[in-house]
């Protein structure tokens, strides 16, 4: 942009628009960064997370001060305390493996002029979009390592109980494991 034609008053003008940018960007990378460190957590449920993924997603909005979340996946809510019926509301789904399995939503307390409603709804469109993509990603990963912890369990039973001898030996010849059943041979 040719800033060189431009009065001090539209240079200070262009400033202040700048730096509210960068500070909503910064804003935004802050949530990104909150909303990575749970999905990050080693060994956090579906249940753990959520409830804390919908108490900071209003800091996503540009109006976190008015602003509300709900995250619903298969049937359990999870919600910012006061979340209502709003006149501003938006909602973007959950999708895992093409099948909608919860909806991520916002909505203002209050009264918004239109103008800030027009801003709120397209950045956080995207945002919503972003949140249960995310969102959806974190549950499958979560329903895997449920699965991969049931099949563990299962087969270790299986093992344990089985009436014959079972064991694992390492490279030198060593045994590593030896089941329970082996007691009874003792």
């Amino acid at each position: 942009m040719d800033y060189s034609s431009k009065t001090e008053g539209e240079l200070i003008n262009e400033l202040k628009r700048l730096s509210e940018q960068l500070k909503e960007k910064d804003r935004q990378l802050a949530f990104h960064a909150k909303l990575a460190g749970i999905l990050s957590k080693s060994g956090l449920s579906t249940e753990e997370a959520l409830p804390l993924i919908a108490q900071i997603m209003p800091e996503a909005c540009p109006h976190p001060d008015l602003a509300e979340a709900r995250i619903t996946v298969r049937g359990k809510v999870y919600q910012t305390a006061v979340f209502g019926s709003c006149k501003h509301q938006l909602s973007v789904d959950i999708v895992l493996h093409g099948e909608v399995i919860g909806r991520v939503e916002l909505c203002y307390r209050g009264v918004m002029s239109e103008e800030k409603q027009l801003q709120c709804s397209r950045e956080e469109l995207d945002q919503l979009q972003s949140v249960a993509t995310r969102i959806g990603r974190f549950v499958e990963r979560s329903d895997k390592a449920a699965a991969l912890e049931q099949s563990e369990k299962k087969f270790k039973h299986l093992v344990e109980t089985i009436n014959e001898i079972l064991y694992e030996y390492d490279k030198r010849g060593i045994i590593t494991y030896i089941n329970q059943i082996v007691e009874k041979f003792l």
